[in-house]
């Protein structure tokens, strides 16, 4: 009975767990945490050890030795009286925020197997899963967290959670874009820039989103003039008129080389990092414009762009373009 158990619990987390969630589970489901005065938990995992169903993957965690025994793990779970969904809740719940960040796509998992009240806290737990997957480059969880993220606020009001629903359809526009699904992508961003209530700062990286959008379907023109839209919005401006950046790259270029003559030889030795966050999408959005530039044969442009790249390196510091 209590062997089933375990496996039945080991089976909630996926296809690897922490002494530390297994236990938390085991709990929720009313099970004893001795056999007379011995932990039964750690016994329960020796023999599942000993008996190739799992093993040991780094200090304290394990994992299943193999999907088909998962499965069949899976299949103790009919008749279970708690849902992976209260599973899910009681970790999310219980779990402090480090052992949260660890298990974090395993406990979303299971939370989004079942239908919640709490739209926002829930979809606030999607868009922590969401980034995570992103800075590991899995797209498609990105856009799989993101998506149903956005769904348990589809009857929420933008004027609630405002910032909330802007990340979420921020992040799901980049991963829907990078796996391919450009409509999708589209139809995320349509929707918030079609509200005309956020500044260009605050949907900045919606709008790099929209430009790799562009340029992923060789529209280089519109990707650089949405580049110099938003930087004007930004209240920078790189060029009074396209018209006029011939004469204004010329300016540039040779005011810049001025200004490099100038610079002194241990000035790498010196030089800060930009942080603020404001001159950072600027950078990022100019970065954008060089190239966009250059794709779209407006070479002038383009120098225009590195030109004020190089200008606001030597004010404000460093940038990873």
């Amino acid at each position: 009975k209590y062997a089933q158990m375990f496996l039945r619990c080991a089976a909630y987390q996926g296809s690897t767990f922490r002494n530390a969630t297994l236990e938390l589970v085991w709990k929720s489901h009313g099970m004893p945490m001795t056999i007379g005065d011995k932990p039964i938990l750690p016994l329960l995992m020796d023999m599942a050890v000993k008996d190739s169903f799992i093993e040991g993957c780094g200090a304290d965690k394990y994992r299943w030795v193999h999907d088909k025994v998962q499965e069949a793990a899976f299949s103790l779970l009919e008749n279970a009286e708690v849902s992976p969904f209260d599973i899910g809740r009681i970790l999310y719940y219980s779990l402090d925020p480090s052992q949260l960040e660890q298990d974090l796509f395993a406990v979303v998992d299971l939370i989004n197997k079942g239908k919640t009240e709490k739209s926002a806290e829930f979809a606030q737990a999607n868009l922590q899963a969401a980034q995570k997957a992103l800075g590991l480059s899995a797209f498609q969880s990105a856009s799989r967290y993101s998506s149903h993220g956005i769904n348990l606020l589809k009857n929420t009001d933008w004027s609630t959670e405002r910032q909330l629903k802007l990340n979420l359809y921020s992040v799901g526009a980049h991963s829907e874009l990078v796996v391919g699904n450009v409509a999708t992508a589209e139809l995320y961003m349509d929707e918030v820039f079609e509200r005309g209530d956020f500044t260009a700062l605050q949907t900045l990286s919606l709008t790099m989103t929209k430009v790799t959008a562009m340029t992923s379907t060789l529209r280089f023109n519109d990707a650089a003039d949405c580049c110099l839209e938003t930087l004007k919005d930004l209240d920078y401006k790189v060029t009074a008129s396209r018209r006029l950046v011939p004469l204004e790259m010329l300016y540039a270029l040779m005011k810049t080389i001025k200004k490099l003559k100038r610079v002194p030889m241990d000035f790498h030795k010196h030089i800060g990092v930009i942080t603020h966050q404001k001159r950072k999408g600027i950078v990022a959005l100019t970065a954008s414009l060089n190239y966009v530039a250059y794709r779209a044969g407006d070479s002038k442009l383009s120098i225009l762009a590195a030109c004020k790249i190089v200008d606001m390196t030597l004010k404000y510091g460093l940038s990873e373009y």
